[in-house]
């Protein structure tokens, strides 16, 4: 079992290492329309010349780093890194509204 960090709003976005599985809970205070996000930081900076890391919401595969969904009010979405392809950098995983 994973301990994870939490984000409670819309925009938070917490970062963890690529080496082990990275959880995240995602409690959304509203029903809203959300996206959730990866994005890989390698010495500090984006890897934008990667492809976004997968990652899965609720078992859900996301395999191009970003899953859409409808979170509904107080409801608890979990949010981990998929052990696949390099692992250098870290892993940053994001909530937003579109």
């Amino acid at each position: 079992m994973v301990a994870a960090e939490m984000i409670g709003a819309n925009g938070a976005e917490r970062c963890g290492g690529l080496r082990k599985l990275y959880a995240i809970e995602f409690l959304d205070p509203e029903d809203a329309d959300v996206q959730a996000n990866t994005k890989r930081m390698v010495d500090g900076r984006d890897g934008i010349d990667s492809t976004p890391p997968a990652f899965l919401l609720d078992g859900k595969l996301c395999s191009d780093g970003r899953c859409a969904f409808r979170a509904a009010k107080e409801q608890l979405y979990k949010l981990a890194s998929k052990n696949s392809g390099p692992q250098l950098g870290r892993l940053c995983i994001f909530v937003t509204q579109p």
